[in-house]
């Protein structure tokens, strides 16, 4: 009989006891977390309003995007114009932010009339967004205005259908041409008379800037009191179009009588071109495909964004035309969006009726009007999506000083033994009322000629010196000369561009949109 030989207790080998060997696994795992967190993966909470409504960061209407970036990315990509970025703010660079991306190194970069431009030795030259980016920023003003304009009615609902006395006797549209009401489910129902022609303006002056356009009703009812005042020419106008009897011709214009501009869709016989006129100028593009058929239902959209003519048909591009020699580069007052119906022989059916703008930069700051922004090699011009109320390449400025051995702020080109800091400047008033926001630099404390001063770095001191506050705009930052007097006031440099070590990662997904939902809502482009 064979003896089956007893079994040898295992032992531990290693020499590790249970304890050790549970702290190296959560050792492993904080390693791998600071890893993941400063290599890979980061989430980001977004306080400001800059990239609104692209991102949110309004705490007052309840909406403070999380953001995920992938800190890997511009590892291995170069960064590109359009791309959203995180990137150590210049002026103080223990701090992050998030802006889209305008400006590469060697642009001669200009805003003009909402657009950006690169400007060459034979002028000009439009930066175009790319398709994807483009319709990204499409942002509605009707019907969105109407219904803001009823989101305070209590008693009525600003969803509901809109009654014609709303829409073609109140501020949005007015008739020129034929018979126009609206049924029960909202949809315009033009009438032909004696010519056979219909036609509706939008006004003008709703063709503009306003700040709130681009969120969700109620994000835009808590944050319209800013409204712009710049008309905007980059316009796309859209609707359902139904009719028993094909018309002869479908028109969809933008039309800014103070350059004698027309640009324009004409539909009809079964084709479409698109036409830029002006004065005595025509551009026209190849006959294209675009068929009405009787009794059926199209979708047509016309646009004119970035100095380029498109039209779309039950939502696919079926054709376009650059029409760059017709670009217009100062500011607008007059833009007037018409459609015109020409030889109806029967009712003229329109639904969704819509009318979006595009992304409107203003001048201001650095990219004040006719100012061209050099962009250094290695360097980044960064813009906000919100350019109302956006802090960004075009306002970033550092405020250069000296502080003495007692701690007083003096000039550092006159106190040898200084020690020279330089930090954000963006001074704090004493009468606002409102608390210090992060970027708020320097703060004054309510003792005698006492500042909180953050430098380049992240570091918060505690100076003596004053802010000049007479007069808003012209806010200061006061030091002492030797005589013990505060006549010196700090000088500032504009800090505009990013370098491209500076740039730390691309957002790819919301969470948290709201304390009150966990939704992801897809990649950003």
């Amino acid at each position: 009989m064979t003896q089956t030989p007893a079994r040898t207790p295992e032992t531990n080998t290693t020499g590790r006891g249970p304890i050790r060997n549970f702290l190296e696994s959560i050792g492993m795992a904080v390693l791998m977390a600071v890893l993941l967190k400063y290599f890979a993966i980061e989430a980001y909470v977004i306080p400001t309003p800059s990239m609104q409504p692209t991102l949110m960061g309004s705490p007052a209407a309840g909406e403070t995007d999380r953001i995920l970036v992938d800190k890997s990315y511009f590892l291995f990509h170069e960064p590109k114009r359009w791309d959203i970025a995180v990137f150590r703010y210049p002026v103080r660079q223990m701090q992050s932010y998030v802006k889209r991306i305008v400006g590469i190194g060697g642009d001669r970069l200009k805003v003009a009339n909402g657009n950006l431009y690169n400007v060459t030795d034979s002028g000009p030259e439009i930066l175009r967004k790319p398709e994807h980016v483009q319709e990204s920023l499409w942002r509605e003003i009707y019907p969105m205005r109407r219904q803001l304009g009823l989101y305070t009615k209590e008693e009525d609902d600003p969803w509901r259908a809109p009654r014609r006395d709303e829409v073609f006797g109140g501020d949005y549209f007015r008739i020129l041409n034929g018979q126009w009401d609206i049924d029960a489910d909202g949809t315009w129902i033009g009438t032909p008379t004696g010519s056979g022609n219909l036609e509706v303006e939008y006004r003008e002056s709703f063709a503009r800037n306003d700040y709130s356009d681009g969120y969700d009703l109620a994000v835009a009812a808590l944050v319209r009191d800013t409204e712009g005042d710049q008309a905007v020419q980059d316009l796309r106008i859209g609707f359902d179009v139904t009719s028993d009897v094909v018309p002869q011709k479908i028109i969809v214009s933008i039309n800014i009588r103070e350059r004698d501009t027309t640009f324009a869709i004409e539909i009809g016989g079964g084709t479409a071109r698109l036409v830029a006129t002006r004065a005595s100028t025509t551009a026209s593009s190849e006959e294209f495909p675009f068929s009405l058929g009787a009794g059926d239902t199209t979708q047509v959209k016309f646009a004119h964004v970035d100095d380029r003519l498109t039209a779309w048909q039950d939502g696919d591009i079926v054709g376009s035309l650059d029409v760059d020699d017709f670009a217009i580069l100062d500011d607008l007052e007059e833009i007037r969006p018409r459609i015109r119906v020409e030889g109806a022989k029967s009712p003229v059916a329109m639904s969704d009726v819509t009318v979006e703008r595009d992304l409107h930069y203003t001048s201001a700051g650095l990219a004040r009007a006719g100012e061209i922004i050099q962009v250094p090699e290695g360097h980044y011009f960064m813009m906000g999506d919100n350019t109302l109320g956006s802090a960004d390449s075009r306002d970033w400025t550092a405020v250069r000083i000296g502080v003495d051995e007692e701690g007083q702020i003096v000039n550092p080109d006159t106190h040898e033994n200084a020690r020279i800091l330089w930090g954000n400047k963006r001074p704090k008033p004493f009468d606002t009322g409102d608390a210090p926001h992060d970027d708020d630099n320097p703060v004054p404390l309510r003792l005698d000629d006492r500042v909180v001063f953050v430098d380049q770095l992240g570091e918060t001191r505690t100076l003596q010196g004053r802010i000049d506050d007479k007069t808003w705009g012209t806010t200061e930052l006061v030091g002492f000369e030797d005589d013990g007097g505060n006549s010196w006031y700090a000088k500032e440099e504009p800090m505009p561009f990013v370098r491209r070590e500076h740039i730390q990662g691309r957002p790819i997904a919301i969470f948290l949109r709201s304390a009150w939902a966990l939704k992801f809502t897809g990649w950003i482009r």
